[in-house]
């Protein structure tokens, strides 16, 4: 008899401990097959570095509703491949876009398509829609009671502040110990976020220092490009003046030259003339040959 009451507590003991390590009550969400198709990103970043965060949210929404609620959940994308090893996109039965049709191809019971904003504010939001697979009903919108100030933040927190609403929606109960994880998860998340929002302010500020340093360094360097031009064009016109004197120099020396020899031969002239007029006189015929001469030169002078 003490042996079994002993058992009877030990099994006690032993489902007290184990209900206390399992996240959720019962059978949780298990007989929910669910297929997650569109994740989509509505006003994007414009040259799309946030399209990331849409498979991101998608892959942490199906993780935490298999841990807390043990849902059977697939993405579209793995339905896809499913149905290719069963060879059935060739037999023309779906067309690959109409995710329905392919949910009901693999028996799935709901499927899910997530929307993601960007709000002009540059936040994010979320919004999820399970609809019933078979008549298309809406089953539930789901969203975060908050906006998230970056993608980052969105990533790491939003499917946390929706998992709740989702699971009180298909009645799946947690635990303490799965209450206590999730809130320990979501506290996680927020100061990983916070932690994040710090680094990208961070970041931000060495990106402006890096900026300013580059903006200096570029205003620095056309400083330096805008003397050095002016110091070339001063020297080019130092040079050009300095070429126009030369030139005028040598100009001025041929002009010289040219009247020295004017003078000169005039001089010449001058002497000849008084030393022909100074022989006329000491004889006439001789001075009429000299005369006749100096018409003749002359005359030769002037042709040339």
């Amino acid at each position: 008899m003490k042996r079994f009451v002993f058992f009877v507590f030990c099994l006690f003991m032993t489902s007290f401990l184990y209900s206390q390590k399992a996240l959720y009550k019962g059978i949780g969400g298990t007989e929910h097959k669910i297929m997650f198709a569109e994740s989509i990103l509505e006003n994007g970043i414009y040259d799309k570095t946030d399209v990331w965060i849409t498979d991101k949210i998608k892959t942490n929404l199906i993780s935490v509703l298999q841990r807390y609620g043990g849902f059977n959940c697939i993405d579209l994308a793995e339905a896809k491949n499913i149905l290719k090893v069963q060879k059935q996109l060739e037999s023309g039965i779906y067309d690959d876009s109409q995710s329905i049709e392919i949910g009901k191809l693999i028996k799935a019971k709901e499927i899910v398509n997530i929307k993601t904003t960007r709000l002009p504010s540059g936040s994010y939001s979320i919004n999820i829609v399970f609809l019933n697979i078979e008549s298309g009903e809406i089953l539930g919108i789901f969203t975060s009671p908050i906006t998230y100030d970056s993608g980052e933040s969105y990533a790491i927190q939003a499917h946390y502040d929706c998992v709740l609403d989702i699971l009180n929606r298909f009645a799946v109960k947690l635990t303490d110990y799965g209450m206590q994880s999730l809130q320990n998860e979501k506290k996680l998340a927020l100061e990983q976020a916070e932690k994040n929002k710090l680094v990208a302010i961070e970041n931000a500020k060495i990106e402006e220092e890096r900026s300013e340093k580059a903006k200096a360094e570029a205003l620095r360097r056309a400083e330096i490009e805008q003397a050095e031009r002016e110091k070339r064009i001063a020297k080019e016109k130092a040079e050009a003046e300095a070429n126009r004197k030369a030139i005028a120099e040598k100009k001025r020396r041929e002009q010289e030259i040219r009247e020295k020899a004017i003078a000169e031969k005039k001089r010449l002239e001058q002497i000849a003339y008084e030393k022909a007029l100074a022989e006329k006189k000491k004889n006439p015929l001789q001075m009429k040959l000299t005369r006749m001469i100096l018409k003749t030169v002359l005359v030769t002078t002037v042709m040339k």
